[in-house]
């Protein structure tokens, strides 16, 4: 496909293929054999200029393709799952960060709550070091 393809048809044919993760044997210039996956060896069709000791026609970039219009942004399938993770985790913190306030509230700080509610505009605390 690289070889022959136009640049838009070659990274809408290949990048679905990123997702694709079955272990691919690859023959060395030695004769020897080394395990790659199939979307290590789909980036380097796609980012190298020489693989399997064949020169690849020059493919310009995706951001030019993108910044022209001929090709839409490209989303990742983890990125709604990355996106999801976050949210769940910031929910997370969020609940943790309110029961430390509360937990600091409850007596703890007393002599921080008496300079709160005093006035005072700050707060120093002794950390024991040096």
């Amino acid at each position: 496909m690289r070889l022959v393809g136009k640049a838009v048809d070659v990274y809408q044919y290949l990048e679905p293929l990123y997702n694709d993760y079955r272990k691919v044997r690859c023959r060395e210039k030695d004769g020897s054999f080394a395990l790659s996956h199939m979307d290590e060896v789909i980036d380097q069709m796609l980012r190298k200029d020489y693989l399997f000791d064949i020169a690849l026609p020059r493919l310009p970039s995706r951001v030019t393709l993108e910044r022209v219009g001929q090709l839409e942004p490209r989303i990742s399938v983890l990125d709604k799952e990355f996106d999801e993770a976050a949210l769940e985790e910031a929910r997370r913190r969020d609940a943790r960060g309110r029961r430390d306030v509360l937990d600091r509230w409850d007596g703890r700080d007393k002599h921080e709550r008496e300079h709160r509610t005093t006035g005072a505009t700050a707060i120093v605390r002794s950390s024991g070091c040096g």
